[in-house]
């Protein structure tokens, strides 16, 4: 596909070192050959997947296009080979749904489309592009109540469907890359990072940063999210003792996520047993993607640990009466034992990407011979 027309940047196309951004509505009017592939995102989240997938379909030598909201449009900011990526940015729903007709006939010029996120609330837009009957489509579900909201069992080429864990559907292909990421040395004042929702349990958490405050030593918990603080910490006591050790970042955008990340020592990995249970077999977390990218520790409750390849040698595993001598022991632990257990991640690492890549050649294989 191929149309006379200027692309319309909205960076400029001089930039050295910055992938090109354009409006939504020059997807129609640029080159596309059997060597692009088109990544549809259709949440404003799960962009830290969008630079892992990209990087498998760099890796077997396609070029890559993002359909995705404008606030992914930094997820991708630490990437290698940006001269062979496009980003085209929707502003809303809205937006993909006025259009779906000449977006339709785009996607068919595209040798594979991924949709990054395929969910029952989403199914009206994905059905109007007519992602799930299309034989070049690949469908990420997340969660395992969403492949059987949308029936998915019925996808004849089950090769089609990717998970995130280790779910008894489709194939795994894990997106974990971010860039060219160094192990890093541990830092004196020990750094932990946080993703907070609402409905999660962070009680055990404060209550163990408040008796290693009272033992002295140095430790901070950077916490990102939606909401400005736990709802625990509204006390003018808490707010007292807790200043300047937990630590609120409201609505970063993935540039500041990733520096913040990457400058830590650890991840909690905040799952509780008795209300995350689908997290075990069910369901993934975007915080192990993180924690793979960066090569970061994770904190993570024993329950969960198969679902994310966790271990004593990678990581630190607790249960519900030991967050506290676990999260003493990540602080006290010396620098050369806390690279051990980065370079066990980064073995971890390399094999998730090994298996990963075969399950996408192994896809894009069974597609083509249905074409």
């Amino acid at each position: 596909m191929n149309f006379d027309f200027e692309y319309k940047l909205i960076v400029n196309e001089n930039d050295e070192g910055k992938i090109k951004e354009y409006q939504m509505q020059e997807m129609f009017n640029v080159s596309i050959t059997n060597k692009n592939i088109l990544i549809f995102e259709p949440f404003p989240y799960h962009y830290e997947c969008t630079s892992g997938f990209t990087k498998y379909f760099l890796d077997l030598g396609y070029k890559v296009d993002i359909l995705m909201h404008e606030f992914g449009k930094d997820s991708l900011s630490l990437m290698e080979e940006k001269d062979k990526i496009r980003i085209f940015i929707y502003e809303n729903l809205d937006q993909i749904h006025l259009f779906s007709k000449s977006l339709i006939a785009v996607m068919n010029y595209y040798a594979f489309i991924l949709v990054e996120t395929v969910t029952f609330s989403r199914n009206k837009t994905i059905s109007e592009l007519e992602l799930f009957s299309n034989n070049k489509s690949i469908l990420v579900i997340h969660s395992m109540e969403n492949y059987r909201l949308l029936n998915l069992s019925n996808v004849q080429n089950q090769n089609k469907i990717w998970t995130l864990g280790h779910f008894n559907i489709g194939l795994q292909v894990n997106p974990h890359h971010y860039g060219n990421i160094k192990i890093r040395d541990k830092n004196k004042r020990t750094k932990f990072f946080l993703v907070s929702t609402t409905s999660r349990n962070y009680k055990y958490i404060i209550s163990a940063a408040y008796k290693i405050i009272a033992e002295k030593l140095e430790f901070e918990i950077n916490v990102v999210g939606h909401q400005k603080t736990f709802s625990y910490q509204n006390k003018k006591k808490n707010k007292k003792v807790l200043k300047n050790r937990i630590l609120y970042n409201y609505k970063t955008n993935y540039s500041t996520l990733y520096r913040m990340v990457n400058s830590s020592d650890y991840i909690i990995m905040c799952l509780d047993p008795d209300k995350d249970h689908e997290f075990k077999s069910e369901r993934n977390s975007g915080t192990a993607q993180l924690a793979y990218g960066f090569l970061k520790p994770v904190l993570i409750n024993k329950y969960f640990k198969d679902n994310y390849n966790m271990t004593s040698e990678n990581s630190f595993l607790f249960d519900k009466s030991s967050f506290y001598d676990t999260m003493k022991k990540a602080i006290l632990l010396n620098n050369k034992e806390y690279k051990k257990k980065q370079k066990k991640l980064l073995e971890l690492k390399k094999n998730i990407y090994k298996i990963s890549i075969l399950n996408v050649q192994k896809t894009l294989n069974s597609l083509i011979k249905k074409l």
